[in-house]
């Protein structure tokens, strides 16, 4: 069994001290890749970029927006806008009065219950069942 061990740890050592002339590629300095956005100068022996230049262009108008008003108000937000948010926002923030949360707390269950902070419209409170 040692001998056979020992077999097998010379074949290794052998074969990985052995010279021979691995198949390894020819990597290149510097290759060109072109497109009709950009063009990038590529290192295969450092595997990253060494250039990139982008081009751009102004296109030619494809779509015209006719008699539709996108005039944009001081801060940016065309009246569109503006409307579509306002719809977004409207049944959402809905302020609850302190009798309809204390009716909520005594339908769980609750019957100690306090206010603990309020500042403006938000309130924290404490339950114990």
């Amino acid at each position: 069994m040692r001998s056979l061990v020992s077999i097998l740890l010379a074949l290794t050592y052998l074969s990985c001290t052995a010279q021979g002339d691995f198949n390894t590629p020819n990597l290149r300095e510097s290759v060109k890749v072109e497109t009709s956005i950009y063009t990038v100068w590529y290192s295969e022996t450092k595997e990253q970029p060494i250039r990139l230049v982008y081009k751009s262009s102004n296109r030619p108008k494809n779509v015209d927006r006719g008699s539709m008003d996108f005039y944009k108000e001081n801060n940016g937000y065309t009246k569109e806008e503006i409307d579509r948010k306002k719809i977004a926002l409207e049944k959402t923030m809905l302020i609850e009065s302190e009798k309809s949360h204390e009716r909520r707390f005594l339908n769980i269950g609750c019957e100690n219950f306090y206010k603990w902070f309020q500042c403006y419209n938000f309130a924290s409170w404490i339950l114990i069942k």
